[in-house]
């Protein structure tokens, strides 16, 4: 009588452990979907902040390469002969008010179009 009441309380332990076992493996299941689920988003959007910031370098570059036309003049001016120094001022300033012009333009416009 003792062993079959021993192999009676082994058994009822077995299939408590066993229930346990299932229902932290279930949980576990769940919080893996919601993880896969999470890490599919995340992955989404970070392909979308790449492309903002392929298209942001892309137009950071297109206006800096806008821009060489400004700073052309200055990396020619040290090695320049003072005559051609004369020169290269008159070629700046002539940009840089050909620039400002430029811009009281444009916020004109935007002024303009802002009304």
């Amino acid at each position: 009588m003792p062993i079959e009441t021993s192999i009676s309380i082994i058994a009822v332990a077995f299939v408590v452990l066993v229930g346990f076992l299932i229902a932290t493996l279930i949980k576990l299941q769940k919080t893996l979907d919601s993880s896969q689920k999470d890490f599919h988003h995340l992955s989404h959007e970070a392909t979308h902040l790449m492309e903002k910031v392929e298209d942001l370098t892309s137009d950071l570059k297109s206006k800096s390469e806008a821009l060489n036309f400004v700073f052309r003049p200055l990396k020619s001016f040290e090695s320049r002969h003072h005559k051609e120094t004369h020169d290269t001022v008159k070629e700046l300033l002539g940009l840089v008010t050909i620039g400002l012009s430029l811009f009281d333009k444009i916020k004109a416009a935007v002024k303009h179009h802002g009304q």
